[in-house]
């Protein structure tokens, strides 16, 4: 078989793993699902669990862990047992490794991943060897914003600047590339860790709260503020009924 290059994007929210093939980009499908959640559970019987192989229902679930890669004193504890941040890592990692490994067994998994424009050197070193520690071999990380500039460019045959504006789960990047025939380079680029979609969804959580007083935070109400920010991306107007409270 042909070397195949998997993009690797590890997202806060959800990762997304994307590979070339017969001159197209196919995304890597975990069952009917092209998303997987950035999500780590362990039941109360120490099974772990990653993605959408998580119980409905779940409690305690660790999300959000990509902001704080480089957070020196990340720990949290699941039965009895404190988990570093370079556990949790390896443990999602190591599932993306047995997802790719089902449709592909047996093959050298060549990756690009990609990083907030702001990751620090050393942030980008964690998630390197985080992903090298389970047999990825790493050919390159790319910023966020870059790898979307590329995508679009390579289809322009104008030369041009081009802005993207990443908004993550976490995270959120703006970044100006000039594009000279086939060759970008990178104008300025700036960025937050500590802001993007997740802090759009909580104001609507506290706005239903503050609205509501007897509803209290949980999972469940920010799924569905989750859901209702989606929705209103493109409707103006979006109805949701919040069992058993409304």
């Amino acid at each position: 078989m042909t070397d195949i290059v998997f993009g690797i994007d590890l997202g806060t929210t959800n990762t997304v793993i994307s590979y070339f093939q017969e001159g197209k980009t196919k995304i890597l499908s975990d069952g009917a699902f092209k998303l997987i959640p950035s999500k780590v559970y362990f039941s109360p019987e120490n099974k772990i669990y990653c993605g959408n192989y998580i119980p409905i229902g779940a409690k305690d679930v660790i999300n959000s862990f990509k902001i704080e890669i480089g957070n020196q004193d990340f720990s949290i504890m699941r039965n009895n047992k404190i988990y570093k941040l370079s556990d949790i890592l390896n443990l999602f990692i190591n599932h993306i490794k047995i997802l790719i490994n089902k449709k592909f067994p047996n093959l050298s998994i060549k990756s690009v991943i990609t990083v907030p424009s702001n990751f620090s050197d050393t942030q980008r070193e964690i998630l390197r060897e985080a992903f090298i520690n389970n047999n990825f071999n790493i050919i390159r990380i790319i910023n966020e914003p870059s790898a979307a500039a590329l995508s679009y460019g390579l289809n322009q045959n104008e030369n041009k600047k081009i802005m993207v504006i990443d908004t993550g789960g976490g995270t959120m990047d703006i970044t100006i590339l000039e594009k000279d025939d086939n060759l970008f380079e990178v104008v300025t680029s700036i960025g937050l860790n500590d802001l993007g979609g997740n802090n759009f969804t909580q104001v609507i959580v506290d706005d239903i709260i503050k609205k509501n007083p007897n509803i209290k935070e949980c999972d469940t109400l920010f799924f569905s503020g989750q859901r209702m920010k989606e929705k209103l991306s493109y409707l103006e107007n979006f109805q949701i009924n919040l069992k058993p409270h409304l």
